[in-house]
């Protein structure tokens, strides 16, 4: 299930230790275009009230991981 971003579009990211080390994440809007791209904490805040309404795909890259979440911001 995609996350939904509404109000200010700012939300803390909590990482698991076993997401592995030196965490990154990168945020696509839908043509597949790069709009974010931060080295992460295992607890961090993420601000992404520059991006307009739509659909998105957060992925978290670290050394021995991938995940992808798709996000709506509202």
């Amino acid at each position: 299930f995609p996350v939904t971003i509404t109000s200010d579009g700012v939300f803390n990211l909590l990482l698991s230790s076993k997401i592995g080390m030196n965490p990154i994440l990168e945020v696509f809007d839908a043509l597949g275009r790069s709009v974010y791209l931060k080295s992460l904490s295992f607890e961090d805040k993420v601000d992404l009230s520059f991006l307009a309404n739509g659909k998105y795909m957060a992925i978290v890259k670290s050394s021995n991981s991938t995940i992808m979440q798709p996000l709506i911001i509202k």
